[in-house]
């Protein structure tokens, strides 16, 4: 069968190469032969459709949303002519070899594709793949810690910009942050600059060795445009012997963003080892929250909410608030009972809602009838009675085809936020779930957040990872923002289940793959085969490498000991940003085993 397999060919693809004069009749007749004897003649033709397009015999096919938002279909089906409204090519295969088709991330121009990871499940008859990675980077269990600039408990060395000054050239600072001083009167030193604001409520602490006496100052964002310091104390190095000395950073308008060491007037020399943001001592008092999806727990069984206060301190809550169709609280009495009792022991509740599919225009009108249904609701409602806010957990990378339109969506996203703060009108808070990775992505981050800057807005970033230096990484840009802003950014870790995923690395090969890129239309196509093939159209990957992407990096997976831990380190270092207002946790409602009361 292998040897036929090589001669099997497209009946459609050899009559157009046949008319075109690519065959000779001589070869005509050697195909027919061909098929006499048995040989089979196939192919597999890949087509790019809009939805309205019925396909019946597909093998394999799924929509998604094209980079300008319209639904359209990619399936694989025995070739037939193709369809007249629909881009099409055929591959010489037949068409259940074709275990997966997806459409490639949108590249820069300036991007050279050199590696295709596929991350998902592929253990069943056609694989799930959850995300495609066009990238250099692979994430692995073993990736070391990012360390990260401007951020508390990070090393400030090396900073983004240092300036050394001084009218008289005295002063030599080198890339072993070393500062050597010449003797002389006037002023001179370095002013090493961040990367970012500093966070406030911390200490400087500065580790160091050398000999002199050096003036240590900040300066805040505003003093480094004017070029003036604020001092703060002395590192004294005359003992000759490293030290490690703290400073107290005075209350600023502006956040503190460069640290000044000022030489003594005698020769000296400092080696700069560590300088460090540190939270301050003092203990903080700080929110935590919680998911309570099912609407069951707190309408069957509120005392199982009560009990995870005590056991988790949780002072606000997320839950599911059904909504009948005519824009309705469904059961408004028993709402106003439980947000009373709720607010006795201190807990806010916020009701929580969202689908991915809120940002395309059909389903806006739904989501809106449901935001005016709590507006009302707490119109109504006395204020021991009242909702807190509403939070909207709208996941629009969820889309499929997301990857190919990434301005469009945001622009959806902020066209669905915008119209819901309108229809709330100042009568409830927004909180908006987000991604962590949407901090630092070129078509979201600041596009997206510098758009936010809307009344009684605040975000809960899904900082879903278990290495605090990732945890502190990831939540910088969106701590910075809501300094920016005065805005409220709470930061949400994961403890419920996840499974592993794999990651299955494929790399360009000159001769035959599995994995091939072909242009289809405006998209470019990935065909993922049943086995290796050669000569296909477009560009073939092979794959290199295979590896688990462990869902411990994201979950703690029920560890509530090593959960707390961690957050009680985190809240302590983001204490500093007044943009903080505490921790959520996801999966609780999971390791709780939370459930309506028997017999409900």
């Amino acid at each position: 069968m292998k040897a036929f397999q090589q001669h099997k060919v497209s009946s459609i693809e050899t009559y157009r190469h046949f008319r075109a004069g690519k065959f000779s009749r001589f070869w005509l007749l050697v195909l027919i032969v061909m098929i006499s004897s048995g040989f089979e003649i196939y192919a597999a033709e890949i087509s790019l459709c809009d939805l309205e397009v019925r396909i019946s015999d597909a093998e394999y096919g799924r929509s998604f949303y094209s980079i300008d938002g319209r639904g359209v279909q990619l399936s694989a089906h025995e070739e037939d002519g193709g369809f007249d409204s629909c881009a099409s090519f055929s591959i010489p295969v037949p068409a259940n070899a074709v275990l997966w088709l997806g459409a490639m991330p949108t590249a820069s121009e300036q991007e050279e594709i050199n590696r295709i990871i596929l991350q998902g499940q592929f253990e069943g008859q056609r694989p799930i793949v959850s995300e495609i990675i066009v990238s250099e980077i692979i994430i692995s269990n073993d990736e070391p810690p990012i360390q990260s600039s401007g951020l508390a408990r990070s090393n400030l060395l090396p900073p983004s910009e240092t300036l050394v000054f001084g009218i008289d050239n005295r002063v030599v600072f080198t890339q072993a942050s070393q500062l050597s001083c010449a003797p002389g009167s006037n002023a001179a030193g370095i002013q090493i600059r961040s990367l970012f604001p500093w966070p406030d409520n911390m200490q400087l602490h500065i580790e160091a060795s050398g000999s002199g006496q050096f003036v240590v100052g900040v300066a805040s964002v505003v003093g480094v445009a004017n070029e003036s310091i604020t001092e703060i104390g002395v590192l004294d190095l005359s003992s000759q012997s490293a030290t490690e000395t703290r400073f107290a950073l005075p209350t600023t308008q502006s956040p503190w963003a460069a640290l000044s060491l000022l030489c003594p007037s005698d020769e000296s020399v400092l080696n700069l080892s560590k300088v460090q943001l540190l939270p301050n001592a003092e203990p903080i008092q700080s929110n935590r929250s919680a998911w309570l999806w099912a609407p069951e727990i707190w309408q069957q069984n509120a005392e199982s909410i009560w009990s995870l206060r005590a056991d988790e301190q949780i002072d606000e809550i997320y839950i599911t608030v059904p909504v009948t169709s005519d824009g309705q609280v469904e059961d408004i009495i028993a709402l106003r009972e439980f947000v009373y009792q709720a607010g006795s022991r201190g807990i806010q509740v916020w009701p929580v809602i969202g689908d991915y599919r809120d940002v395309l225009p059909a389903s806006l009108p739904a989501l809106l009838t449901r935001v005016e249904a709590y507006s009302r609701y707490n119109a109504e409602a006395n204020r021991e009675s009242q909702l807190a806010g509403v939070q909207l957990d709208i996941e629009p990378y969820l889309i499929p085809g997301f990857n190919l339109g990434g301005g469009h969506w945001r622009e959806r996203y902020l066209h669905t936020i915008e119209a819901v703060h309108a229809v709330i009108a100042g009568e409830l808070l927004v909180d908006l779930v987000v991604p962590v990775w949407w901090g630092t992505h070129p078509e979201w981050g600041d596009k997206l957040l510098d758009e936010l800057d809307l009344a009684d807005l605040s975000i809960t970033v899904m900082n879903y990872r278990t290495d605090e230096e990732r945890l502190r990484e990831g939540a910088q840009p969106f701590l910075r923002w809501g300094l920016k802003y005065n805005k409220s950014v709470r930061i949400a870790l994961e403890t419920g289940s996840l499974g592993d995923e794999t990651q299955k690395i494929y790399e360009p090969v000159a001769t035959g793959g599995r994995l091939w890129k072909v242009s289809l239309g405006s998209v470019d196509v990935l065909v993922l085969l049943n086995e290796v093939h050669q000569g296909l159209p477009g560009q073939s990957y092979r794959l290199v490498d295979e590896r688990t992407f462990s869902a411990a990096n994201l979950t703690f997976a029920g560890d509530q000991s090593r959960l707390n831990d961690t957050a009680n380190r985190l809240m302590q270092d983001w204490a500093g940003w007044r943009s903080f207002k505490g921790i959520a946790i996801h999966g609780l409602d999971e390791v709780y085993g939370m459930k309506p009361n028997d017999g409900n």
